[in-house]
This record gives structure tokens, C-alpha cells and sequence, in this order.
């Protein structure tokens, strides 16, 4: 069976991406979570290690790069999108290596076996998993229009105005979809956490591994496993 190799939050830690690389030769797969830029120590030689990281893995089919909310700022000009992290220094990196088929490649979801992996988890119950195709394609519609969409927009809880976050803001507390089990970042902590649905939530988990001690994940055969990388 295919293995998966799941990257968390990168926000321009390049040895964390050097070690993805390593790993990366032993899996048949990499889905990297989002957050690629704004590592908030100012624009340094990772800021454009990383641009030109993130602009060669779009090509390479044995990578999956998701949407995170320190990335699409960088992408499209809606004020609505702008996040802590963003500098107009890094924009003017970025812009001229990225063009609109490049940032079309990027998604919001991704299924490995029974995880839906998101950059910060699914927070509506309304959806089922056949409806995430659809609704992935209306909001790359809206984006191409500068136009907002539940799927991108800050929840409350994290100082935003829709009731839940969407899949690029929502916060870890939030992430339920009955009977879907879940991977995402976003929400950082010390270390992983998991969170299980009882019977009456259709049995779920929801698992948020965005973690200052630095972990990947592993997915083979439904398992989820994860390494690890610093102490």
C-alpha cells in the first residue's frame, strides 16, 4: 500500500524542510499542510530558500502542497486575506516566481485513505465526504473573482467575523465532521493531540499535529503514525 508522508506548518523552517526531503525518499507520497511563509523574524535567505522550494515542489507529482492562511495573502489581493506574518518585502519575492496556473495547483483538501487532511481542519458538520470536490472548486472560483468564501474566512475564535473558521483558519477546538477522521495544523502546541468523537458524533477523530517540538506523520494502510524531530 502507498505511504504517505504528511509535513506540518513549514512558516520558512528550512531544516525542517531538509528533513522532509530525507523522508521523503522512503514515501510514495508527500501532502504538505500549508503555511509555508511568515516565520516573523523578518525576511532572511530561508524567505527565498523556501519561495523557491515551494515554486519546484508544485511540479513534482509526488507532492501535494494545501492552502494555509500565511500563504494565500501572498496569492491573492483581498484585504480579508491578510494574516500576522504578512510583509510587502516578501510579497515582492514571491510575486515574480508564481504566476495564476501556479497557484491554481495549490488545494484546500486532500483525502489520504480515511484522513481528510486540511491545513486547519473542517469545522462545518454540514459537509459530507463527497461534497469537498465541489465546494474546493467554488472557492478557487471565488478567489480567481477577489471574492471571499467560507472556506478561507477567520472564524470568532480567532478574532475573525464567521462563526467557524473555514479550512485554512479554523481553529483546532472547532474541527468536526461526523463520521470523518482528520488531519490538520494550524492550531500550534507543544505536542500532538487527538481529539475522539463518541458513538453519537458518528466516531470520529481529529488530529492537530502543528507542534513547536516538530513532528511529521505517517499514513499506511488508514494508520496514522508520527515522528518526532526535535526535542
Amino acid at each position: 500500500m502507498p505511504k504517505t508522508l504528511v509535513v506540518a506548518d513549514i512558516h520558512e523552517d528550512w531544516h525542517y524542510v531538509q528533513l522532509a526531503e530525507e523522508r521523503a525518499v522512503t514515501a510514495d507520497r508527500v501532502i504538505c499542510l500549508g503555511d509555508y511563509w511568515d516565520s516573523w523574524d523578518g525576511v532572511t535567505e530561508n524567505t527565498h530558500l523556501i519561495t523557491n522550494w515551494v515554486k519546484a515542489k508544485l511540479s513534482d507529482q509526488k507532492w501535494t502542497m494545501l492552502w494555509g492562511n500565511h500563504d494565500i495573502h501572498y496569492a491573492f489581493p483581498i484585504q480579508q486575506l491578510l494574516s500576522s506574518g504578512y510583509s510587502d518585502i516578501r510579497q515582492q519575492i514571491i510575486t515574480p516566481l508564481f504566476n495564476n496556473q501556479d497557484w491554481n495547483k495549490f488545494r484546500f483538501h486532500i483525502f489520504v485513505d480515511d484522513w481528510l487532511l486540511t491545513h486547519a481542519g473542517v469545522a462545518s458538520k454540514e459537509f459530507g465526504p463527497g461534497q469537498f470536490d465541489l465546494v474546493e472548486q467554488s472557492a478557487k472560483d471565488s478567489l480567481s473573482r477577489g471574492m471571499m468564501h467560507p472556506w478561507y474566512e477567520a472564524g470568532r475564535s480567532r478574532g475573525g467575523f464567521a462563526k467557524l473558521g473555514g479550512l485554512t483558519w479554523a481553529d483546532w477546538s472547532e474541527a468536526k465532521v461526523l463520521g470523518v477522521n482528520q488531519l490538520c495544523g494550524h492550531t500550534e502546541a507543544r505536542e500532538i493531540r487527538v481529539k475522539v468523537g463518541d458513538m453519537g458524533d458518528a466516531g470520529f477523530r481529529s488530529v492537530c499535529m502543528d507542534t513547536q517540538r516538530r513532528h511529521f506523520g505517517w499514513i499506511e494502510d488508514g494508520e496514522l503514525t508520527f515522528e518526532q524531530v526535535r526535542k
